[in-house]
């Protein structure tokens, strides 16, 4: 007699890390997740999707943001795309010293990157 299938010892991964993974890969994909979206695609509670979150931060899989998560590899000063133009841009119009109110998102945290740096020589 063989051993059933999803019983204990076998081969097949739980609903749990079938989760997680599909998580992973959409990360993978699109850079970016908000957690409302994953709860709803996914079929389970935000706190759910949280608890993954947590659980994939831990393990270095992910970096979590507000309302979501990012890629690890996403260095929020270096934002290859948009974000880090936006930034580049919005970074000239702030005078050195000023204080300045960011929110969320990734641009926020492009520019927060970008203004840690020292200023370069000037032209």
């Amino acid at each position: 007699m063989s051993a059933s299938v999803g019983g204990r010892g076998t081969a097949t991964s739980s609903p749990v890390d079938d989760r997680r993974r599909e998580i992973l890969a959409r990360l993978d994909q699109d850079g970016r997740l908000e957690v409302g979206v994953l709860a709803a695609d996914l079929g389970v509670t935000e706190e759910t999707i949280r608890r993954d979150l947590r659980v994939l931060e831990l393990d270095g899989r992910l970096r979590r943001a507000h309302g979501g998560a990012v890629r690890v590899d996403l260095d929020p000063g270096q934002d290859s795309g948009a974000s880090g133009a936006l930034a580049a841009r919005a970074l000239t119009l702030v005078d050195p010293g000023s204080a300045v109110f960011l929110g969320a998102g990734s641009a926020c945290e492009a520019l927060a990157g970008a203004s840690r740096r020292p200023p370069g020589p000037s032209s």
